[in-house]
């Protein structure tokens, strides 16, 4: 800016020199014209014709002293300019290199302001700082990040209500046992909010998210497959799958893979829930059940914990909305059954295991009779899970992008196995969640029916009933409280 003003000043000096000039030689041509016909000499000189070469030596050597001297004035501004400059591009780090308790902070219009920190702030100042900068100590248990899938309509932010109400609030609203955390559950956008929180060795076990598409599509996209009319063959005209390096979807830019706001329309209730909780990704995908919201999901979730190492997630998996968590018993099983393996070994994939040759059967249509099916073993699409480093091989760069769409099949639970088995070369361990303790399974299916998901909850916890009057969001909510007696 310095440079571009200090150029315009200068032309613009020079140009009205230039003009100056030829404005003066026409006065003196005029004045020594006058001069002949009257007579006389010119300002008192004696008339010969060395006189008027006289005047205009004068005139140019003033002319060229005034050029000088306005080129001295250029130069003056100039060296200004680029010392204010060459300051201000370095008044960031001077100030937090030779005075700690001045800091940047940006304001809502795009802005920075100079903030001068009192002593108790300064020190938290240097906590958080220490925190940050001080080398990642291992967790004894490494978190795990879950996506609840959802969508937008009044029965499912029932639901979603629900799930804030009971198991997601389970550590919050029990009696704690030994080594239990009120913390021990955390929605995603909390966690990385919180440096503090994040590093924190034992907060956030369990980290959440409800996860929704918030690009524009096809409402029948929701539904599932088989209640569409072209089945398994169904394609979608929009783009509902995205991929690690798909152009069409952002490539390896993490920054357009989920949205600040939907795209599509939404209803007054999704808008007034996405302002009051901060717990809801939007995907920049349009809304489908089976056509890859899996698959991208899985992507987005692979790329943030790549990008955010400190945050220490080990499993990235995916519920349906209309299930609940037995966190208790989950952490018991995998304490008491697994852990030597999870320990072990590097690629695990978890949930309610079914095999292979099981799905061939009747019982399950037939669909693993497929020849695309490689997988030996799928979780089904209630609560799956992988490790870490299995997500980020199967979903980055452990495979190509053209392997990634080869091994593609419509139907969520398969699909993800396809995927957790599109190296053949990897040994799966499988966590099978097939498995019940009192007679109680690890997760619990309501069938969409929030009614009946809060009533089978409260038998397990009856401790945690209470007035979850201040949570709801659906109008029919409390109706559906008194109903259940």
């Amino acid at each position: 800016t310095a440079i571009k003003t200090c150029l315009a000043l200068q032309f613009g000096v020079l140009h009205f020199g230039n003009r100056t000039q030829r404005r003066i030689r026409l006065l003196l041509m005029i004045s020594d014209d006058d001069s002949e016909e009257a007579g006389s000499s010119p300002v008192g000189l004696p008339r010969n014709s060395n006189g008027r070469h006289n005047i205009v030596r004068q005139k140019k050597a003033s002319l060229s002293s005034e050029r000088s001297r306005r080129l001295c004035r250029i130069l003056t501004v100039f060296l200004i300019f680029a010392t204010t400059s060459l300051y201000k591009i370095n008044q960031h780090s001077f100030l937090i290199n030779s005075f700690p308790g001045f800091m940047d902070n940006k304001v809502d219009d795009g802005s920075q302001k100079i903030v001068l920190f009192s002593d108790k702030e300064m020190e938290e100042y240097k906590k958080m700082r220490a925190l940050m900068t001080a080398p990642l100590e291992p967790r004894e248990w490494d978190r795990m990040l879950f996506g609840i899938f959802t969508y937008d309509s009044p029965n499912e932010a029932d639901i979603r209500a629900a799930n804030r109400e009971t198991h997601l609030s389970y550590f919050k609203q029990n009696k704690l046992l030994e080594g239990e955390r009120p913390d021990t559950i955390c929605s995603l956008k909390e966690l990385l909010n919180n440096a503090t929180l994040a590093r924190d060795l034992e907060s956030c076990r369990v980290v959440y998210s409800f996860v929704m598409g918030g690009g524009v599509g096809d409402d029948n996209l929701r539904k599932k497959v088989t209640n569409l009319s072209e089945g398994r063959n169904t394609v979608s005209e929009v783009k509902t799958r995205c991929l690690w390096e798909d152009p069409e979807c952002g490539g390896t830019d993490i920054t357009k893979w989920t949205l600040d706001t939907p795209k599509c329309n939404v209803s007054n209730v999704l808008a007034q829930e996405l302002k009051r909780y901060d717990d809801i990704t939007l995907l920049s995908i349009p809304e489908n059940h089976e056509l890859g919201k899996t698959d991208t999901w899985f992507t987005y979730a692979s790329m943030l914990t790549r990008q955010h190492p400190e945050l220490q997630i080990g499993f990235i998996g995916k519920t349906d909305s209309d299930v609940f968590v037995r966190w208790p018993l989950f952490f018991w099983y995998l304490q008491n059954n697994h852990r030597k393996e999870i320990e072990a070994n590097t690629y695990i994939y978890g949930g309610y295991a079914i095999n292979k040759k099981i799905c061939k059967g009747n019982a399950y249509g037939r669909v693993c009779l497929q020849p695309n099916v490689i997988f030996t073993w799928f979780a089904a699409g209630a609560m799956a899970y992988m490790s870490t480093p299995l997500a980020q091989h199967a979903f980055m760069d452990g495979t190509t992008l053209e392997r990634k769409r080869e091994v593609w099949i419509v139907g969520e639970d398969m699909q993800l196995a396809n995927m957790a088995y599109s190296d053949p070369t990897l040994n799966l361990y499988i966590v099978n969640h097939r498995y019940r303790r009192n007679g109680d399974y690890i997760n619990q299916h309501c069938f969409n029916d929030p009614a009946l998901y809060r009533r089978e909850y409260y038998k397990i916890f009856p401790d945690q009933r209470r007035n979850f009057q201040s949570f709801s969001i659906h109008p029919n909510q409390q109706k559906n409280e008194t109903e259940e007696g």
